[in-house]
């Protein structure tokens, strides 16, 4: 009697069509990325694109303003407002804060913290102590990311 063979495994037949299929597409698309032609088309196809986009920042813009509707640059402006609106109004929570500390004769007044920090807390205080004002901003947030 002939010695048996396992039976074939489809899932690792798969994994090697797989891969051999996978190494001779990488083969191919590294070849023709490669070439000086893909290079020159992919160089016209994103001036196009810049075109495209700077035609629709100009054109687009008008149509915003005749709908009566926000510019990008509307908004941009809007955001930097309440950027600095939320700085003063933290500043002013902490003066506040002081001003009723020292008022009620308590001498441990809470510690000043950065206003471009985005969440200013203000604690402390003697028996009874402060409440605690934490001024939460997106727009901080947003800012300090880099957006």
């Amino acid at each position: 009697m002939p010695p048996e063979s396992p039976p074939p495994e489809p899932v690792a037949a798969w994994n090697r069509w797989l891969s051999e299929s996978e190494r001779q597409w990488n083969a191919f698309f590294n070849a023709t990325m490669g070439t000086p032609q893909f290079a020159a088309r992919l160089g016209e196809s994103l001036d196009a694109y810049l075109g495209l986009a700077a035609a629709g920042q100009q054109f687009g813009a008008p149509a915003l303003i005749a709908s009566n509707l926000p510019t990008r640059t509307d908004v941009q402006e809007l955001n930097d407002r309440l950027i600095t609106l939320d700085g003063r109004l933290a500043r002013i929570e902490i003066c506040l804060a002081e001003l009723a500390a020292t008022r009620h004769g308590r001498t441990n007044a809470p510690p000043r913290r950065s206003a471009d920090h985005p969440e200013l807390r203000l604690e402390g205080g003697a028996a009874g102590g402060l409440r605690t004002a934490v001024a939460r901003s997106p727009f901080a947030r947003r800012r300090s990311n880099g957006a």
